[in-house]
């Protein structure tokens, strides 16, 4: 999970979907960004994975928050808990990670109201559960140019079926629920 997470995240903070895209048009695109430290990444669920996957952003200097149910101290991350500071955490958020586990409370929690909060132009990865995100609020998202890009790997159904709007999405990568599989061998 945490390779996946820091390959998402760096494809993000690098915009390297654009890059295709000028590759494809054979256009000479220099996107220039800020560096890590200038970018804010919030992980959405701190428990094993989700604090191992903040971590490695950390390392790699990113500005890294964690939003958790239960309160957490972590070195070098903004920790926020609960619904009531979920706005804070979200202010800012250039990229979001979901690694939550799916209760009633994150059912849908990846809604428009959400999506809102974060910095115009942000990115979502989502690797928790499908059921985290109201679909029709993401294309609402992208289509509006609110979030600029979204990578998913998880949905509410599984396989997504091929006639679901998200595989021709220009701006959505599907992923067919890899984040965390590995070849034992």
């Amino acid at each position: 999970m945490r390779e996946y997470v820091v390959l998402h995240v760096l494809r993000f903070h690098r915009r390297l979907s654009e890059l295709y895209v000028s590759q494809k048009n054979r256009t000479w695109n220099q996107i220039i960004e800020p560096t890590a430290p200038e970018r804010t990444v919030g992980v959405m669920g701190l428990g094993y994975m989700g604090l191992h996957c903040a971590e490695a952003l950390r390392f790699l200097s990113f500005r890294v928050r964690g939003w958790a149910r239960s309160t957490k101290h972590l070195e070098g991350i903004q920790c926020f808990t609960g619904r009531e500071e979920l706005p804070d955490f979200l202010e800012g958020c250039e990229i979001l990670v979901c690694l939550l586990p799916l209760t009633p409370e994150t059912d849908g929690l990846l809604n428009s109201d959400l999506f809102a909060r974060l910095k115009e132009g942000a990115c979502l990865l989502q690797t928790g559960r499908g059921e985290h995100l109201v679909e029709q609020d993401l294309l609402g998202a992208l289509d509006s140019g609110k979030l600029r890009e979204a990578t998913l790997d998880v949905f509410r159904q599984e396989p997504l079926p091929p006639e679901h709007p998200f595989w021709n999405h220009p701006r959505i990568l599907v992923t067919p629920h890899v984040a965390s599989l590995i070849d034992p061998l």
